[in-house]
C-alpha cells in the first residue's frame, strides 16, 4: 500500500463508472486498491489468483475501515476499452451513485456495464470482476441484487 494509507483517517472514494480490460470494472473496490499499490499487475489477472486479490487488499484495515463513502461518477460512463478514455465506448448516463457499500455499488454498475456491452455486441466482463462476489463472501458488502435497493433521486430545478 502507498505510504499515505497509514497517515489518513477517512477516505471518500470517487471512482469513475468505467470498465477495465484487466479487472472487469474500475469500480469502488478497484479504485482504492489497484491504483494505490506497488506491483499492481500481479493482481490484475482476472480469474483464479486475481479474482480474490482485490477483495483481500480492500479488506486490509488501512483501506476498509477508512472508506466512509463511495461516490461514483456515472455522468459519462465507459463500458469498454477502459479505464483509459474511449469516447466510442462511452454512454451519457447522467448519474451519480452514492453508497457506503462498495460491493453493492460495484454490483449495480457491473450489471449496467454488461447491459451496454450486450447492446454493443461486446463480450461479457463479469468473469473478470469475480472479485465483487469474493468481496461479498468475505463480508465487505452485499452483491445480491435482491438485497440491493437503488433509490432514484430526481433533479431539482432552481427557480
Amino acid at each position: 500500500m502507498s505510504a499515505i494509507s497509514s497517515e489518513i483517517t477517512k477516505i471518500i472514494n470517487v471512482p469513475v463508472m468505467s470498465n477495465t480490460e484487466m479487472n472487469g470494472i474500475a469500480g469502488c473496490l478497484y479504485n482504492v486498491t489497484i491504483p494505490n499499490i506497488d506491483n499492481w499487475r500481479r493482481f490484475s489477472q482476472g480469474r483464479g489468483f486475481g479474482a480474490a486479490s482485490i477483495a483481500e487488499i480492500y479488506s486490509n484495515p488501512l483501506v476498509s475501515k477508512k472508506v466512509v463513502l463511495n461516490l461514483m461518477d456515472g455522468l459519462i460512463a465507459q463500458y469498454a476499452g477502459g479505464p483509459q478514455s474511449q469516447p466510442f465506448f462511452s454512454e451519457h448516463h447522467a448519474t451519480l451513485y452514492a453508497s457506503k457499500d462498495p460491493v453493492a455499488l460495484d454490483a449495480v454498475v457491473l450489471k449496467k456495464l454488461e447491459e451496454w456491452r450486450r447492446r454493443g455486441s461486446l463480450p461479457a466482463i463479469g468473469h473478470m470482476a469475480e472479485y465483487v462476489e469474493a468481496a461479498a463472501q468475505i463480508g465487505l458488502g452485499n452483491a445480491a441484487p435482491e438485497r440491493i435497493q437503488v433509490k432514484h433521486v430526481g433533479r431539482t430545478t432552481a427557480e
